[in-house]
């Protein structure tokens, strides 16, 4: 019995085509930070394959932490102001 495990990455991909086609586009500025920060951190790690490898494996789970957080929380809340002075 073979059991398949699912990456990081391809739950991040689903979710964030999910948010893409509600037009949930307050998530982009945050994927850009991911991407921006992936890059950088790939440039100055990547002296063997294994760093390049935990690199990607990082930055897959916190893009999936990013687009879980855009997915999950509701649009339509309002943020708490100051409270109402008496």
């Amino acid at each position: 019995m073979s059991r398949k495990v699912t990456s990081p990455l391809t739950l991040a991909t689903v979710l964030l085509n999910s948010l893409m086609a509600h037009s949930r586009f307050e998530a982009v500025p945050w994927l850009v930070a991911v991407a921006a920060g992936y890059g950088l951190t790939l440039y100055l790690r990547h002296d063997s394959f294994t760093q390049v490898i935990q690199t990607l494996g990082v930055f897959a789970s916190v893009l999936l932490a990013v687009c879980a957080w855009f997915s999950w929380r509701d649009p339509n809340r309002e943020e708490p102001g100051p409270a109402p002075t008496v």
